[in-house]
């Protein structure tokens, strides 16, 4: 099973991924900081992230780097 990181602020959109990801057999993990969300990268490994460019703490541009 091919693991998504999500980081996205916005509660509806997040849900809104996560649920549409796991119907589709993806395991999904979802943080709402861009703080958070540089933590769990690192201690995860991934397949693919999905990353929000407005996120509280450091925003996604400045997480991709």
């Amino acid at each position: 099973m091919l693991k998504i990181g999500i980081a996205e602020d916005d509660f509806k959109i997040a849900s809104l991924l996560s649920e549409a990801l796991t119907e589709n057999n993806y395991a999904t993990t979802t943080v709402n900081d861009g703080l958070d969300a540089l933590s769990l990268f690192k201690e995860n490994d991934f397949n693919l992230l999905i990353i929000d460019i407005m996120l509280p703490g450091i925003n996604g541009l400045q997480l991709c780097k």
